[in-house]
């Protein structure tokens, strides 16, 4: 459900880079769900590797340093597990979408790299340089870093992502409207922004869900003949939801 609209359009943690990424198979071997460790120690040691080139300015040699290293970087993108570890701060659906896009990601600076001229045209005919790809994967990967991290909810929100998990996983949407029906009860709960978020990116965000959520409500039976609309909605409502959830601050540790 969601999934299919998250790699679709690739969902955004990676700050408006990877909202045209192709789908793809992620390719990572872990299916177990890994402890909240594994899960975060596969990221750092990407971030870890990948920090060098980070720390470059933009331009060719950052381009040759990120092509020298991109398969150690695509064996690194592998490993981070597609189970999601318990404690992160987006549900599993987003989860392993964002670790596919982190690892499609790296393919595509691989293709570039090889690429005459090291540029590669994607799916959608655009041509993007080797350097496009490096300032993409870095931004997708800090979006997985993001992810990895505790976040506490208030009550309202708690009371929001339980059903809101339970219906993004329900792919024969057998009790959706059930969780909907639970959703909406708290749904108006949620347009307060907590303090010390950014209340802009906070008020757009909730505009979005709460102007999708009434017709992800009322289109969740899966024999209605819009299940079309349905995907759309509610995809838009699982989004930016957790766009939200990703504006608190990260618990401590």
């Amino acid at each position: 459900m969601s999934r299919r609209l998250l790699l679709a359009v690739g969902f955004v943690i990676c700050e408006g880079a990877c909202w045209a990424k192709a789908p793809s198979d992620s390719g990572a071997a872990a299916t177990k769900a890994p402890s909240d460790n594994g899960a975060a120690q596969a990221v750092a040691a990407m971030q870890s590797l990948f920090e060098p080139i980070a720390r470059m300015s933009p331009g060719a040699a950052r381009t040759q340093r990120a092509c020298a290293d991109i398969e150690k970087l695509r064996a690194a993108a592998k490993a981070i597990p597609t189970a999601a570890p318990a404690s992160i701060s987006v549900d599993p659906e987003l989860w392993r979408g964002h670790v596919g896009i982190v690892v499609s990601s790296a393919k595509d600076l691989d293709e570039a790299c090889k690429a005459p001229g090291q540029k590669r045209k994607d799916f959608t005919g655009e041509i993007r340089t080797a350097e496009q790809e490096v300032r993409t994967l870095q931004s997708c990967l800090d979006g997985v870093a993001e992810d990895v991290k505790p976040r506490a909810l208030p009550p309202a929100m708690k009371a929001f992502d339980q059903p809101l998990r339970r219906a993004a996983a329900d792919k024969k949407r057998k009790h959706v409207c059930k969780d909907m029906a639970a959703m909406a009860k708290v749904v108006d709960a949620l347009e307060a922004a907590p303090s010390g978020v950014d209340k802009a990116k906070w008020d757009a965000a909730y505009k979005t869900l709460s102007e999708n959520f009434p017709d992800a409500k009322n289109f969740c039976d899966p024999k209605s003949d819009d299940n079309a609309v349905f995907e759309s909605v509610f995809g838009n409502v699982h989004e930016k939801f957790y766009e939200m959830v990703l504006l608190l601050p990260a618990s401590k540790n």
